[in-house]
């Protein structure tokens, strides 16, 4: 019996660089994490939608992490800082995404992304291609994160 590839989140919830809301926060449900090479520069990709009532309900948005180059994640990484802004805790040296976000839902700030950074340049892109992006999650408005489930059960 063959096997079925994974379908992914793009696949499911549609080109992340098509959301479009205003920039300010909203409550975010996590769905997952995958690894991609867009542009070749290889990066995590956490999913979330919206779960705020209103016009963007229901929208998918993506917080964007770059690799780690090293076999630990430095203290200065998006990765890292999320997860002790979240729980409090200094994460240990090599974790996911889903280490503390599966299950919940956050409340995010969302930004738009006007331009890119080519070398050392600025470049304003076009309106058509702007697109919203979590700059950072804030704190947890439902769930429990799996690092306090397994924190409750050493209790």
């Amino acid at each position: 019996m063959p096997v079925k590839p994974r379908q992914s989140f793009v696949d499911r919830y549609g080109d992340p660089y098509q959301t479009k809301v205003p920039d300010g926060h909203y409550r975010a449900g996590y769905l997952g994490f995958e690894t991609g090479s867009p542009y070749g520069q290889k990066r995590n990709f956490a999913w979330f939608l919206i779960t705020e009532e209103g016009p963007h309900h229901g929208k998918p948005i993506v917080r964007f992490y770059n690799e780690p180059a090293r076999a630990w994640i430095p203290r200065s990484h998006n990765l890292f800082l999320d997860f002790s802004a979240l729980t409090g805790l200094r994460p240990p040296a090599r974790f996911t995404p889903d280490d503390f976000l599966k299950g919940t839902e956050v409340l995010a700030a969302v930004i738009t992304v006007r331009e890119r950074i080519q070398g050392k340049r600025r470049i304003e892109l076009p309106g058509a291609l702007h697109y919203s992006k979590i700059e950072r999650l804030l704190k947890y408005t439902a769930g429990s994160p799996p690092c306090a489930r397994s924190e409750e059960k050493k209790k």
